[in-house]
């Protein structure tokens, strides 16, 4: 059976996994025709990707709230489109270990040697000299 080893940059490619790339690789996996691979440190950093891209928008959206603000009156929409960004952002990971589980892929967890400990301290953007 053919292995597929997913990096970060395809998920990050298409975050939702719905492009059709995405669907025919999963497809293919819960066919059983390969064998979907995803590192815990690449759906970590996938995560942690969304998020930042996520925040990135929901800032825009404020600076657009205050332009618009000026010529349109009702804006119960428009924030209850940031607060919807942010909440997606906490559901995203669960979305997409469920996808990936549908499709049969196998999560890899951290090597051996303790790769673990120097991710939280990149995803934390902590400095090598920060405790």
């Amino acid at each position: 059976m053919l292995r597929v080893l997913i990096d970060t940059n395809v998920l990050c490619a298409d975050y939702y996994l719905r492009g059709t790339s995405a669907r025919l690789l999963l497809d293919a996996g819960k066919r059983k025709y390969l064998q979907i691979l995803v590192p815990v440190v690449v759906l970590r950093e996938a995560v942690r990707r969304y998020r930042d891209e996520t925040s990135g928008v929901v800032k825009d959206m404020g600076s657009w709230r205050n332009k618009l603000s000026r010529v349109a009156p009702d804006l119960r929409f428009f924030e209850n489109a940031r607060v919807s960004l942010g909440a997606q952002a906490n559901d995203y990971e669960a979305y997409l270990q469920r996808v990936l589980q549908i499709s049969n892929a196998i999560f890899l967890d951290f090597p051996e040697v303790s790769h673990e400990q120097v991710l939280n301290r990149i995803l934390a953007r902590k400095k090598p000299d920060e405790g």
